[in-house]
């Protein structure tokens, strides 16, 4: 704050103020026209449609084809599984959780209880904050190990981390999977461990 508030007084302001003979700021107008050539085209309307277009706008439209083509196979095959989530996920639960650590790793072993949902419709997560606002939040994907003895709906799920994070900084949760849907968007369903 200090570096921006040092140029924009003895840069900025004394350039704005500094006037020639007819009154104009010519060094000003100079960065202003040298501003719009550099930045007009990255903030310009043109641009933003275009973006808007390649990057939501085709993409949508091409799913949507995929869902309708084939009597609209895709498309019911999604609303099946979407409906089966949503009918089983209050159902979808956390059992025990067991954390060993090595010298360099640490495992996490979870016990997941999916109700009617099935394994390949969920992804088990260990999610962790960002450690510093810049840096990005941790998700591993949990490997599944398959049923827990003597359950019908019981699974275990691990995952290894690295040891330079606190264990509990990371906390399990599952979420929907699918290769049909846009998630979380179509399906904003989480359960968390607590």
């Amino acid at each position: 704050a200090l570096a921006l508030f040092a140029i924009i007084e003895q840069q900025v302001v004394p350039t704005f103020y500094e006037r020639d003979a007819a009154g104009l700021p010519r060094a000003w107008l100079r960065l202003v026209r040298a501003s719009l050539a550099r930045l007009t085209p990255r903030f310009s309307a043109n641009r933003m449609m275009r973006d808007y277009v390649t990057k939501f706008y085709a993409p949508a439209e091409r799913e949507l084809s995929k869902r309708l083509d084939d009597n609209c196979a895709r498309g019911r095959e999604l609303e099946r599984w979407r409906q089966r989530l949503a009918t089983h996920w209050s159902g979808v639960r956390f059992g025990r959780l067991q954390i060993d650590q090595r010298a360099d790793a640490r495992t996490f072993a979870v016990e997941v209880f999916l109700n009617d949902v099935e394994p390949t419709d969920v992804t088990v997560e260990l999610y962790a904050d960002p450690v510093t606002p810049d840096a990005p939040l941790e998700l591993i994907t949990m490997t599944s190990q398959g049923r827990l003895p003597g359950t019908t709906h019981g699974y275990l799920f691990v995952a290894t981390t690295s040891t330079q994070r606190p264990a509990e900084h990371y906390t399990p949760r599952i979420v929907p999977a699918s290769a049909l849907a846009i998630l979380p968007i179509e399906l904003p369903l989480v359960a968390w461990r607590t």
